[in-house]
C-alpha cells in the first residue's frame, strides 16, 4: 500500500491545466495573444495557448465594485429574514417629479397604479397612498459630480442596514422602507443603481410642515419631539447613530392611531453603524448650525451617540421657534461672520444654553420656554457626557402626558465585510441588469489583488453554471475559465476531484495532461464518495489501494489526525504494558491519552483497523466504551472508517451502539463506510446493541470536508447515494419523513437526485409522498431549485437534468406534483418554474410527459413561459418551447396592454437579437401597436434596445409610425430619452430613401420637436442634464427663430409650454434661442400669475403643503425672468390676478380633428384641464 507521493501531491495541489478551453472558446478568444496577469484584468488564462478575455466593466458602475457586491448581498441577507420585505423590479426615474437632491441621494415622486396598490399595502402593512418617494444615488445622470462612489454606495448600505433592522422598521417614528428597486443605467444596458423604495408624506418634512403652520399649539410642538425623541432612543438602542438630526429630516404623517400628525425620522445615509468599541470616529456628515460643537472631531464610540443628543435638543429648540432658523435672527444673527461660522462660534460658548433660554422667553411663552428649558438641559450641553436623552425624552413626556412605554431594541446584527456571497437561487427573478451588474462586479474584484478575489472567482462560477449569465457574451465559456481562475488561486483542495463532472456538465472534454487519478485519489482520501465513485469507474486498481489507506488512516477526520503507534509494535509487547500498569496503583489503561483530544490507545487500534492490537487491549481490561474528549467511543471510531471486524469484535466484548459523540454522532451514522457484504449484518448488530437509526445529530466542525455533517443516518446514507444502507435502515425502521431540526431524507433525496433511493423510501413507507410537502418549499421546487444546480453537477456530472427528470418521475408516479400550481400557493406552475431555473431538458419531458402542455399559455405574475425563456435569455428552452407549440402571435394580458412577444424582446434587457430574429421568421407581426399605442420598436427604442431595434428595421418597421397623431421621436422627446437615443432616431432608417424625422413629431396637433422637449418631465427649477443636452442637438439641427416659435394648430408656441412645465434653466435657453415671451393666444405670463395664484390659494386653503410652496417658488422664478424679458399680461390694477382671458377665442381656431384628438393626450389635455378653475365651461365644452 502507498501514500501519495510528493510528485502526485503537488500535482493535486496545483496542476498547470493546459487546454483546458478547446475548440468551444477559441474561437471567441483568437484576438488575445498574449498572456495578462489577473490582477490587472484583461486575459486569463485557462492553460495552454487558448484564454478567454475577461469583460471589462464600465468605470461609471464599477470603480467600487466591493461596495456594490456589499450592497447586494446585504439585500439578499435580508431578503429571507424580512417576509414583508420585498424587491420591485426596475424603476425609472425618468421623468418623475423630483422632490430634491441631497448629498447622496436624488429623491423623486413616484405615482402607483392602481393595480399595484393591494399589493404595495400588503408589503408595508397597511394603506401608503397613491405615491411612493424614490430615493436613488444621485451620480445615475450626472457623472461630473465629484463624490467618491464609495460614500454614495455606503449611503445606501448604511440607510437599508437600519430601515430593515427590526426594531426600526416596526417603529412607529421611524420611516417605512417599503423595498428596493433597481434603475438601468441610462447608458449602458448591464448596469443596475439601486433605488429605496419608502412612504411619501403628504405633508412634507417638520420643516415644510412649521412653514404652513406657523402658528402651532405648544402641545402639538412637543408631541412631535417626543416622536423624534423615542425614535432616537430606539436607533441608539440599536447600536446607531442616526448622524444628521434636523427638522428636514423629520418626516410628517398621519397617524390614525394616535389621531394626530407624528414624525418620522428619515435619512439615515449619514449614520454610523459599525465599529469597535475603543475606536475613534468622526460623523459622515452633519448640517451647520444642527450640528453638535464637536463635529469635526475623533470621537469615541460611546460618545457618538451624544451628538444626536445635541442635535436632538437644537432641533426642539428650532420647532419652539416655529422653525425658523435661530442665527437668523437677533441676537443670534451677525452682520460680520456667515451663519456656519457664527452658530459654531456660539454652541461652544458655556452660557450658550443660558441665551437659548433668553430667546426663547422673549419669543415664546415664558411657562412654555421655562418647561421646553428644562428638557435643554439634558441635550444641549457642551459636554457631550452631560447629555441625557433618556431624560430628555422623560420630560417631554411629563409636558404631552404621554404615558406610553418605550419598545426595548436590540443591537443590530452585525455586517460581516468579508463576506460577498449570496444565495444564487434568489437572483431567478432578478432583471438581466441586475444579474449583469452583479456578474461585472464579481469580474472585477476577482481579476484584482483583493482578498476577496479568490471568493469572487468561486462565486462567478457558481452564478454562470446557474445560468445567471444569460444574455452576457461567452457566459458559458467563462464559467470555465473562472473556474480555473479559482482552482489556481487555492481552490483545488476543494473542486479538483470534481473537475471530471464539472467538465461533463460543461461539455468539455478533460485534457489528458490534468493529474485526473491524483485529484480523485486526494478527494477520496478526505472522504468524497464521487471521488470513490469516479476512481473504481476509471481506475479500479488505485480504487481498492485508496479505500486501504482511506481506513488505514482512520476515515475522513483520521487524515487530520491519524496514529500510526501499531504497525511496528509486537501484540505480545501490550504484555509489558500491562504489568507495568498493574505496578502503577491508581492508573488506568483507559487513562492514558496519546491524542490531543484524549484519545486512549483503544480509540486508536480501532480507528485504524488494527484487529488483534484491540484484542489485546480488551484483554487488559480497558473499557470498551471509554471515551475521549469529544465523547466519542472505539466503536464510532473504527464505524468511521468502515472496519466491520474490529467494530463486531467491540460489540461482542460489550461495546454500546448507542454511545454518542456530543454532536450526537453515534455508530450506525457511518453505515455507508462499510463494505456493502457487511451492512446488514453490522447495522442489525447495532440496533440490537441500542443503536437509533433516527438518531439526530448536529454538525460536526471537526469532521474532513466530506465527512459527516449532520442528521440522522438514512439522510447521510442519501446523500452518499448509498443504496444498499439505505435498504438496512428502512428494514430496521427507519422513517424517510423524520425532519428533526432541517431536512427529511425525502427531501435530500430530490435535492441530490437520488430517484432509486426515493422510489425505495416512498414504497416503504405508509405515509403519502405529498404530505411531506408540508414544508415551506414543495417537493418539485426542491428538484428545480437553481441553488442546487452545481450540488447535482457535483454528483451526476452531465447527466443531472435527467436525474431531475428520474426524481420528476417518482414524484409523479406517486402523484406528488400539482403540475397546475406549485405548491398549492396559486402563484406558478410547475413548467413557469422549470423555465425559469434554466432547465430545457426538464421543460422538454414536462411538455411531453406530463400535463404541463396545457399551460402553455397560463400567466405567472402576468408572465409566460416564453416571456420567462426571453427575459431570462434562454434560447434552448425558448426553442423548446415553440417546437411545443408556444403561440407566438399571442395577444399578452392587461398588465402588458395588449402586447406582443416582439415588445417583450424589445423589453428584454440582454438585448440578444436571436429571440425577436426566431419570432419575425416565423411571421409575428413587426408593427404590432398596443394599447398604449407602442409598436416593438419605438418600445426598442424607449430602451435604448438598439441591436433589437435595427433587426426590426430590418424586417421593416415603421420608424415614423404614428398613432394617436404622435410619432415615436415625440414619444421619445416627452419622456425624455438620453441624447443618444434621440440621435439614434433622426439617423437610422429604415430604408435607404426614407429622409430624418419631420421637425413636425405630432402631425396631429401639429406639434414639433421644441413643443415636445418643453413638455418632457415635470415642474422643476433644473431640467435633468439629457434634457437640456437634447435641447441644444435639437437646435444644431433647426436652428433659427423660425423654428422655436413655430405655432401648433392651436396657435401655441413651444415656450408657452415650456412655462406650463417650466423647468428654469430651459425657460432660459429657449429664450436665449430667441423664443418670443409674448407670442401665443395665452400669453405666458398669464399662464405663470395663473399658476402662482393657484399655489397661493393652495397654500391659503389647506396650511401651506410643500408641493404648493414648490410651485410657488418655481412659479415666482418664471415670473421674475419673463418680467426681465418683457412679457406683458393683462393685470387686475386692484388685486394683481390676471384678467380673465378669452379663451372661446383660442378654441375657435381649432378644427374639428384637433378637438377630437385633444382628450386622448395626457399633455394636451392639461393645457386645457390646467385652467379648469377659470374656464370650466371651456373645457368641458372640448371635451364633450
Amino acid at each position: 500500500m502507498s501514500r501519495p507521493t510528493e510528485s502526485e501531491t503537488a500535482a493535486a495541489s496545483g496542476p498547470n491545466w493546459p487546454g483546458m478551453v478547446r475548440e468551444r472558446t477559441s474561437s471567441s478568444s483568437s484576438d488575445s495573444s498574449s498572456s495578462e496577469s489577473p490582477s490587472s484584468g484583461g486575459t486569463i488564462r485557462a492553460g495552454g495557448s487558448t484564454g478567454l478575455t475577461v469583460p471589462q466593466a464600465p468605470v461609471q458602475a464599477y470603480e467600487r465594485p466591493l461596495d456594490f457586491l456589499h450592497l447586494f448581498s446585504l439585500l439578499r441577507r435580508v431578503w429571507p429574514k424580512n417576509d414583508e420585505f420585498h424587491t420591485y423590479g426596475n424603476i425609472s426615474m425618468a421623468g418623475l417629479d423630483s422632490l430634491g437632491v441631497g448629498l447622496s441621494f436624488k429623491v423623486s415622486l413616484h405615482p402607483i397604479q392602481e393595480s399595484l396598490r393591494d399589493f404595495i399595502n400588503g408589503c408595508a402593512g397597511y394603506d401608503v397612498g397613491d405615491k411612493l418617494v424614490i430615493k436613488g444615488l444621485k451620480f445615475v445622470d450626472d457623472y461630473n459630480n465629484n463624490v467618491a462612489k464609495k460614500s454614495l454606495y455606503n449611503a445606501s448600505l448604511r440607510e437599508i442596514r437600519a430601515l430593515t433592522h427590526q426594531p426600526l422598521r416596526s417603529h412607529p417614528n421611524i420611516i417605512t422602507l417599503l423595498g428596493v428597486g433597481w434603475e438601468p443605467d441610462l447608458n449602458h444596458h448591464d448596469v443596475a443603481w439601486p433605488l429605496l423604495v419608502l412612504e411619501y408624506s403628504e405633508e412634507g418634512s417638520l420643516r415644510d410642515y412649521q412653514r404652513g403652520k406657523p402658528e402651532m399649539e405648544f402641545l402639538e410642538k412637543m408631541q412631535f419631539c417626543e416622536d423624534v425623541g423615542r425614535a432616537l432612543l430606539a436607533i441608539h438602542g440599536s447600536g446607531i447613530v442616526h448622524g444628521d438630526v434636523k427638522s428636514e429630516n423629520i418626516l410628517v404623517f398621519w397617524s390614525a392611531e394616535k389621531g394626530r400628525m407624528v414624525g418620522k425620522v428619515g435619512d439615515f445615509g449619514s449614520s454610523v453603524l459599525d465599529f469597535r468599541e475603543d475606536e475613534h470616529r468622526g460623523l459622515p456628515a452633519h448640517t451647520i448650525p444642527w450640528n453638535a460643537p464637536e463635529y469635526n472631531e475623533d470621537i469615541l464610540r460611546e460618545h457618538l451617540k451624544f451628538t444626536d443628543v445635541y442635535s436632538f435638543g437644537m432641533l426642539i429648540f428650532r420647532v419652539m421657534l416655529d422653525g425658523i432658523n435661530p442665527f437668523k435672527i437677533a441676537p443670534f444673527k451677525s452682520e460680520e461672520v456667515d451663519i456656519e461660522q457664527r452658530s459654531q462660534e456660539l454652541k461652544k460658548d458655556p452660557e450658550f444654553l443660558s441665551l437659548v433660554a433668553i430667546m426663547l422667553c422673549e419669543r415664546c411663552d415664558a411657562s412654555e420656554a421655562a418647561a421646553v428649558c428644562e428638557v435643554l438641559e439634558f441635550a444641549i450641553q457642551y459636554l457631550p457626557t452631560q447629555r441625557n436623552l433618556e431624560k430628555a425624552v422623560m420630560k417631554l413626556r411629563e409636558l404631552t402626558g404621554d404615558t406610553d412605554d418605550t419598545a426595548p431594541a436590540t443591537l443590530l446584527e452585525e455586517f460581516d465585510y468579508e463576506d460577498i456571497i449570496f444565495d444564487a437561487n434568489c437572483m431567478k427573478e432578478d432583471s438581466f441588469c441586475v444579474r449583469a451588474s452583479i456578474i461585472h462586479a464579481l469580474e472585477a474584484v476577482a481579476s484584482s489583488n483583493s482578498v476577496h478575489a479568490h471568493q469572487a472567482s468561486f462565486q462567478l462560477f457558481q452564478l454562470l453554471i446557474n445560468r445567471y449569465g444569460a444574455g452576457i457574451a461567452s457566459a458559458s465559456d467563462m464559467a470555465l475559465i473562472w473556474l480555473t481562475h479559482y482552482a489556481d488561486s487555492g481552490g483545488y483542495d476543494e473542486i479538483g476531484h470534481l473537475i471530471g463532472r464539472i467538465f461533463d456538465a460543461l461539455g468539455v472534454q478533460l485534457d489528458e495532461e490534468i493529474p485526473f487519478q491524483a485529484l480523485l485519489r486526494q478527494g477520496a482520501l478526505k472522504g468524497s464518495h464521487t471521488a470513490f465513485e469516479d476512481l473504481k469507474k476509471y481506475y479500479p486498481n488505485a480504487y481498492d489501494e485508496t479505500l486501504a489507506l482511506f481506513r488505514e488512516c482512520g476515515g475522513a477526520r483520521g487524515m487530520l489526525q491519524r496514529s500510526a503507534l501499531f504497525p511496528w509494535v509486537d501484540v505480545s509487547g501490550l504484555e509489558g504494558i500491562g504489568e507495568a500498569i498493574e505496578n502503577s496503583p491508581g492508573v488506568e489503561l483507559c487513562d492514558i491519552y496519546v491524542t490531543e483530544d484524549e484519545d486512549t490507545l483503544l480509540h486508536c487500534a480501532a480507528r485504524s483497523g488494527y484487529l488483534e492490537v484491540v484484542k489485546g487491549l480488551i484483554s487488559l481490561g480497558i473499557g470498551v466504551d471509554v471515551i475521549n474528549r469529544l465523547e466519542e467511543t472505539p466503536l464510532l471510531e473504527a464505524s468511521r472508517a468502515g472496519h466491520y471486524e474490529v467494530s463486531r469484535c467491540l460489540i461482542e466484548a460489550g461495546a454500546k451502539a448507542d454511545k454518542m459523540s456530543i454532536f450526537g454522532e453515534g455508530p450506525i451514522h457511518f453505515l455507508p463506510f462499510f463494505d456493502e457484504q457487511h451492512i446488514d449484518s453490522i447495522s442489525e448488530l447495532m440496533v440490537r446493541n441500542g443503536a437509533d437509526v433516527d438518531q439526530w445529530a448536529a454538525e460536526n466542525p471537526r469532521e474532513g470536508e466530506h465527512g459527516f455533517w449532520g442528521h440522522s443516518p438514512l439522510d447521510y446514507a442519501v446523500v452518499r447515494n448509498h443504496i444498499t444502507s439505505i435498504r438496512a435502515l428502512l428494514r430496521l425502521g427507519a422513517d424517510p419523513y423524520a425532519k428533526g431540526e432541517s431536512r427529511s431524507a425525502i427531501r435530500w433525496a430530490c435535492m441530490f437526485g437520488r430517484a432509486e433511493a426515493l422510489d425505495m423510501m416512498v414504497a416503504a413507507s405508509s405515509r403519502r409522498l405529498s404530505s411531506e410537502d408540508s414544508a415551506s418549499e414543495p417537493l418539485e421546487e426542491t428538484v428545480l431549485g437553481p441553488a442546487y444546480r452545481l450540488e447535482n453537477i457535483k454528483e451526476h456530472g452531465g447527466n443531472y437534468e435527467n436525474a431531475k427528470i428520474a426524481i420528476l418521475k417518482v414524484l409523479h408516479k406517486y402523484k406528488a406534483i400539482n403540475y397546475k400550481d406549485l405548491g398549492g400557493r396559486g402563484q406558478c406552475t410547475v413548467l413557469h418554474y422549470a423555465t425559469l431555473a434554466g432547465y430545457p431538458r426538464v421543460v422538454n419531458y414536462l411538455l411531453s410527459h406530463t400535463p404541463s402542455k396545457q399551460h402553455l399559455e397560463i400567466l405567472y405574475q402576468n408572465r409566460t413561459p416564453l416571456m420567462d425563456a426571453i427575459n431570462m435569455g434562454y434560447r434552448d428552452i425558448f426553442e423548446v418551447l415553440l417546437h411545443h407549440g408556444a403561440d407566438i402571435h399571442l395577444a399578452l394580458p392587461a398588465t402588458w396592454y395588449g402586447a406582443n412577444y416582439l415588445h417583450v424582446c424589445a423589453l428584454a434587457g440582454h438585448r440578444d437579437v436571436f429571440f425577436p430574429e426566431q419570432l419575425l421568421k416565423r411571421g409575428v407581426q413587426v408593427d404590432r401597436v398596443d394599447e398604449k399605442g407602442r409598436t416593438p420598436f419605438g418600445v426598442a427604442v424607449l430602451e435604448g434596445n438598439y441591436p433589437v431595434a435595427n433587426l426590426l428595421l430590418q424586417y421593416g418597421a415603421d420608424r415614423d409610425h404614428v398613432q394617436e397623431g404622435f410619432t415615436i421621436l415625440a414619444r421619445c422627446l416627452e419622456v425624455p430619452l438620453p441624447l443618444k437615443g434621440i440621435k439614434y432616431l433622426m439617423t437610422c432608417k429604415s430604408n435607404p430613401e426614407r429622409p430624418p424625422p419631420s421637425f413636425i413629431c405630432s402631425p396631429g396637433l401639429g406639434r414639433n420637436v421644441f413643443h415636445a422637449i418643453a413638455a418632457a418631465g415635470v415642474d422643476a427649477e433644473n431640467a435633468p442634464v439629457e434634457t437640456r443636452s437634447i435641447f441644444q442637438y435639437l437646435q444644431g439641427l433647426w436652428p433659427g427663430k423660425e423654428h422655436i416659435n413655430a405655432c401648433d394648430r392651436m396657435d401655441i408656441p413651444p415656450f408657452l409650454v415650456a412655462v406650463v412645465y417650466p423647468k428654469v434653466d430651459l425657460i432660459n435657453m429657449m429664450i436665449a434661442a430667441g423664443a418670443d415671451p409674448n407670442l401665443g393666444p395665452l400669453p405666458p405670463l398669464y399662464i405663470a400669475f395663473l399658476k402662482q395664484n393657484w399655489a397661493n390659494e393652495q397654500i391659503r386653503k389647506v396650511g401651506g403643503r410643500w408641493m404648493a410652496r414648490r410651485i410657488k417658488k418655481i412659479a415666482d422664478i418664471v415670473v421674475m425672468i419673463l418680467k426681465k424679458e418683457g412679457a406683458k399680461a393683462d393685470l387686475d390694477p386692484y388685486t394683481g390676478i390676471p384678467r380673465a382671458f378669452d379663451m372661446c377665442s383660442v378654441f375657435r381656431r381649432m378644427t374639428v380633428e384637433v378637438c377630437r384628438r385633444v382628450p386622448k393626450n395626457g399633455h394636451s389635455t392639461h393645457y386645457l384641464i390646467g385652467f379648469r378653475e377659470v374656464f370650466r365651461d371651456v373645457v368641458s365644452w372640448v371635451q364633450r
